[in-house]
């Protein structure tokens, strides 16, 4: 499995190593909402497709400074609502 594990991690990081040479070669600042999918295929078990998506930031003026992104991370949002419905089980069973 080692194997296995390094091939998933070395496409994942290769689809977005391809994501930011694009952006690179739009001269943007930087890469913002950055999703990677990772799909698999039924017509082979041995095929997984990675795909990055994100959208690069470029400055819209000379003197338009884009800040340094953060990572922020609520802790004041509620935890979401699981509704699960259990029927109650039925006379004939």
């Amino acid at each position: 499995m080692t194997n296995f594990t390094e091939g998933l991690y070395d496409a994942r990081e290769l689809s977005m190593e391809r994501m930011q040479v694009e952006a690179a070669q739009l001269q943007a600042e930087g890469i913002i909402g950055a999703n990677i999918h990772e799909h698999q295929y039924s017509w082979s078990s041995h095929v997984i497709e990675f795909f990055a998506l994100g959208t690069a930031v470029t400055p819209t003026r000379t003197d338009h400074h884009i800040p340094t992104p953060h990572l922020t991370l609520s802790l004041n949002d509620p935890p979401p609502v699981i509704n699960t419905v259990l029927a109650p089980p039925s006379a004939d069973h």
